[in-house]
């Protein structure tokens, strides 16, 4: 299936250079490239979100649940 979009001629002219001076032969091959590299991007992102999680949960399981250091902070400020 394919859709039909309309893209200004300025706009096109410089996707289809950056294309070219990409080595594609179309500007759909770089805009597949592009979406692939997003895609790439998006799961990097999601597997480090995932392994901080995962070293939060361990400290937390070691040290326990820590309390707010604001409120020390606030305490501290507050009485000098």
């Amino acid at each position: 299936m394919s859709e039909t979009l309309q893209v200004p001629t300025q706009l096109f002219k410089r996707l289809s250079l950056t294309a070219e001076l990409r080595g594609f032969e179309s500007v759909v091959e770089l805009l597949d490239e592009w979406q692939m590299e997003e895609d790439r991007k998006r799961a990097e992102l999601s597997a480090a979100f995932r392994r901080i999680k995962l070293i939060r949960q361990r400290i937390q399981d070691r040290t326990g649940i820590q309390p707010d250091s604001a409120i020390l902070v606030r305490e501290d400020r507050d009485s000098r």
